[in-house]
């Protein structure tokens, strides 16, 4: 499963994308090691797609933790 580790705003966030036996992905993330949450969004074909969707949402989700 492919990782992907950043720092955004003083947050570790950590995606983990999963292939399904189609070829779709999914993908799951973490931020400051915190509690797994699951995308739940339907699967896309790309990789690439499911990342940009993964990030957009662990980045909108680290903004709501600084209110």
């Amino acid at each position: 499963m492919p990782e992907e580790l950043y720092d955004y705003c003083g947050h570790a966030i950590k995606i983990v994308l999963i292939e399904d036996d189609e070829g779709e992905w999914t993908a799951a993330y973490s931020i400051d090691g915190d509690t797994t949450h699951e995308m739940r969004t339907k699967p896309k074909k790309s990789r690439g797609l499911m990342l940009a969707e993964a990030r957009t949402a662990a980045q909108r989700h680290a903004d709501a933790l600084k209110r």
